[in-house]
Order: structure tokens, then C-alpha cells, then sequence
């Protein structure tokens, strides 16, 4: 489009300036309205994430040692 904008012989340098400015600044704008989206996803299931866990029931006690240490030095072998 800007070529042809450029080449055609009524339209001004300052149109054909002003019209890549138009351009450059729509497809800015695109861009920072995806980044904000990519975000605003990211953020929306980092909050589900949480939100899971936190409703999620404590995992169990770690097993407990003690009865196997007490079990190995009740062998012979220990004694």
C-alpha cells in the first residue's frame, strides 16, 4: 500500500510520511495489545495455579524413621 501511495503522483511526501507513520503506529499498537493479552493469559493461570493449591488437601506426613532405625539396631548385627 505505502508503495503504491509513494509512487502515485498526487499524493505528497508529507502524506506518504504521514500515512507510514499511521502505519508504524497501528502495528505498535497490535503489538503491545497481544503482549498485554499474552500476559493478561499468563497471570490468569498463574492465579488458577495457586488457587489450586490452595484448595488442595495438605499432602501426607513424610514417613517416619525412627522405627526403622530402631528396627535395624535390633538386629544381631548391631549388637
Amino acid at each position: 500500500m505505502l508503495t503504491s501511495v509513494a509512487a502515485a503522483e498526487s499524493a505528497s511526501p508529507e502524506r506518504v510520511a504521514a500515512l507510514r507513520h499511521s502505519v508504524r503506529a497501528a502495528r505498535r499498537s497490535e503489538f503491545r495489545r497481544q503482549q498485554r493479552e499474552v500476559e493478561r493469559r499468563r497471570q490468569e493461570e498463574r492465579n488458577q495455579r495457586i488457587l489450586q493449591r490452595a484448595q488442595a488437601p495438605p499432602p501426607p506426613p513424610p514417613p517416619k524413621m525412627v522405627g526403622l532405625i530402631i528396627e535395624e539396631c535390633t538386629r544381631s548385627e548391631c549388637r
